[in-house]
């Protein structure tokens, strides 16, 4: 069986960064792609994605 994730409008941009670049860095406000000075996301909907997926 197989799980489906929808993906909401607030996690494309994120998700878009982590592709280009291959990983995300965690910093104390936010998720942040490498030298990016603007968050891709908060740490709220990091741990709403971790949730969703069962990490």
């Amino acid at each position: 069986m197989t799980n489906s994730i929808i993906l909401i409008p607030g996690m494309l941009k994120p998700l878009r960064l982590a592709r280009v670049y291959g990983f995300l860095v965690e910093r104390r406000d936010g998720v942040y792609h490498p030298g990016g000075s603007q968050p891709a996301c908060s740490l709220v909907w990091r741990r709403r994605w971790l949730k969703v997926a069962g990490w």
